[in-house]
């Protein structure tokens, strides 16, 4: 008799331990979503200045980009992500950013003094870059801000 209820019990066990884990599991995967279903953004890609290339160098340009928070949340961190459409490359950045670029993938991600977007803001000493251009220099077809895809300013 003593085995068959110690066997109910680590039964029992187990399954309080496997829905605190399933509750568990449910909770860290929703957060992501969760956030990221509040966040709403915009982002104006601003050619500043151009210049044509010659036989001897690519054209070249400078661009800006400004970072508006739609929402009604603050952002705390944010990385924005784009891809040129025609083999641009990133060879000078300023502002408040740090650049990554792979390819024809950018990102930019915030300075220590601008990774926070209050509602109805856009960052503070936003990014801006020069780039060199091959042909065509068209912009970017869209932005993502945190893996948010991001209206076009």
């Amino acid at each position: 008799m003593q085995i068959k209820e110690h066997h109910r019990f680590l039964a029992l066990i187990t399954v309080v331990l496997l829905m605190c884990i399933i509750a568990l599991s449910a909770t860290f995967h929703s957060a992501p979503t969760a956030q990221a279903a509040g966040l709403s953004c915009q982002v104006t890609y601003t050619v500043i200045a151009q210049w044509p290339a010659s036989s001897q160098a690519p054209g070249g340009f400078e661009a800006a980009l400004s970072i508006k928070n739609t929402g009604s949340t603050a952002i705390n961190g944010w990385a924005v992500q784009f891809t040129f459409p025609n083999g641009q490359v990133i060879f000078a950045h300023f502002g408040g950013g740090n650049l990554t670029q792979a390819g024809a993938d950018v990102t930019f991600t915030n300075a220590s003094f601008n990774g926070t977007i209050a509602p109805g803001s856009t960052v503070f000493y936003a990014p801006g870059f020069n780039a060199n251009w091959y042909g065509v220099n068209n912009p970017p077809a869209s932005f993502t801000l945190n893996g948010v895809l991001c209206s076009n300013g």
